[in-house]
């Protein structure tokens, strides 16, 4: 999402192309799921290893024996690790809090630019009964303004 942003930051192509790139970035990325991943690595170890490494013993599952004989170690076991990969998926949770999430800063930025004419959603001023800020709007759009192409 961070990626797709930047480029219609930087992309000089046609303003259709450009609104089905945003359209595109936004659809995808509700399936990523990776703020579900940071929460559920440590989840997983703290509660799963445990359970699941005294799961299957010779006792309960005969097989079992033979497979500690001959590779040792336990049966059935469960290690979760944090490595760098967790960390780079942490950071690009991050960067998506930052500027993917609908309604941050970047998104308002490229949202304005490719919709010059769509008013904003009630932002907190209406909510807490204060009066909006006064936009001055210029008659000219402002993806049009910096060069693009309608």
């Amino acid at each position: 999402r961070t990626v797709s942003q930047m480029a219609l930051l930087l992309l000089p192509w046609p303003l259709p192309e450009l609104r089905h790139l945003h359209r595109l970035s936004r659809n995808v990325s509700v399936f990523y799921a990776l703020e579900v991943f940071v929460l559920v690595v440590p989840l997983l170890d703290m509660t799963i290893s445990d359970l699941a490494n005294g799961m299957l013993t010779p006792a309960n599952f005969p097989l079992c024996g033979d497979l500690d004989a001959r590779y040792g170690g336990p049966c059935l076991e469960l290690g979760v690790e944090k490595r760098v990969g967790y960390y780079y998926m942490a950071a690009s949770v991050f960067l998506y809090f930052l500027s993917g999430i609908d309604g941050s800063l970047v998104h308002k930025r490229i949202h304005r630019l490719l919709h010059p004419y769509d008013d904003p959603p009630p932002t907190l001023h209406c909510v807490c009964g204060r009066p909006p800020p006064r936009y001055k709007r210029s008659r000219k759009p402002a993806a049009l303004a910096r060069g693009l192409r309608a």
